[in-house]
């Protein structure tokens, strides 16, 4: 696969948020007395567990799980919405909403993010892009999102899981893209951006467990000078300050920057293409639960 065109994100400006700017109520520290939920085709998660991929990672710090409320908007204490037809940067064909139309929990207790065709809209595609910021933000630890994507045919179809920094222009705090895949394609692909001149290291990874119809799980290992990328558990792909371009800075060293948390599925645009008409809509990115263990001190590496 062709190395995609720069996306040129529109720059956000938003107002900083300290380290410990999470909403108490989803934290979760020590042994928990609340009930735990089971998961869709998965396992339940007991307090205190430790993170699935590396011993240095703490206690799970963070979660939502998406538990069952048939029809009714994510939880806002987690996900805010970016809204409308701006191309995004990228050209992208959709407008983002915050209708139940493009968004909801499902009886299962999974997120639904729905790409549907428009009428009477300004765009001929709607759908949605859920966003932590100013609610929840992330440092240096795991985060992970178990994912069921749409199936072919896809075309021009863009689902992503990534993650920016919180109250910094773009791209100088940084961006990682944890998973993103077009068109239905037959694997994925993982970035990361920095600055102050914008540059990119893109890693596509070519599998057929992603865009399969079953349930799959992406995540990234956040230390200061190492990005380890994870696909059901199996590291996949890393990068430290090596891979930086003459004249750019690496922005993940910085220790009290945090990062917000993004599900979207866009519709065509600079990476997947225009779209030849063929994609099966509406079409559902499906989202079991969002996962962060911050990462102890002495790890910190």
């Amino acid at each position: 696969m062709t190395r995609r065109e720069v996306r040129r994100r529109t720059r956000l400006a938003v107002v900083a948020v300290a380290a410990t700017t999470v909403t108490a109520s989803v934290l979760l520290t020590g042994p928990l007395g609340a009930a735990q939920p089971t998961l869709r085709g998965g396992a339940v998660i007991e307090a205190g567990s430790k993170c699935p991929v590396d011993s240095g990672c703490g206690l799970i710090t963070w979660r939502d799980e998406f538990d069952p409320r048939p029809g009714t908007a994510p939880d806002p204490a987690h996900w805010g919405f970016d809204l409308g037809t701006t191309g995004w940067g990228n050209q992208e064909l959709q407008e983002y909403t915050a209708s139940r139309d493009n968004s909801f929990i499902a009886d299962d207790g999974t997120l639904r993010i729905v790409t549907r065709r428009s009428t009477g809209s300004q765009a001929r595609y709607s759908s949605a892009r859920l966003v932590s910021r100013d609610r929840v933000s992330v440092g240096y630890g795991y985060v992970e999102a178990r994912l069921k994507l749409p199936t072919s045919p896809a075309s021009g179809l863009w689902p992503a899981f990534w993650l920016r920094s919180q109250g910094e222009p773009w791209p100088d705090g940084g961006e990682i893209d944890v998973m993103e895949t077009v068109n239905g394609a037959w694997g994925y692909s993982s970035t990361i951006h920095g600055g102050p001149e914008h540059w990119q290291q893109y890693q596509w990874h070519s599998t057929g467990t992603v865009n399969d119809g079953e349930w799959h799980r992406f995540g990234v290992l956040i230390r200061p000078k190492r990005l380890d990328f994870y696909h059901d558990g199996v590291r996949v792909h890393t990068v430290t300050p090596t891979r930086v371009p003459a004249g750019g800075s690496w922005p993940f060293d910085v220790a009290d920057r945090r990062y917000y948390l993004i599900l979207n599925m866009a519709m065509g645009g600079s990476y997947p293409g225009t779209p030849d008409g063929s994609a099966s809509l509406p079409a559902t990115m499906q989202v079991d639960y969002v996962r962060y263990w911050a990462l102890d001190d002495e790890a910190r590496r």
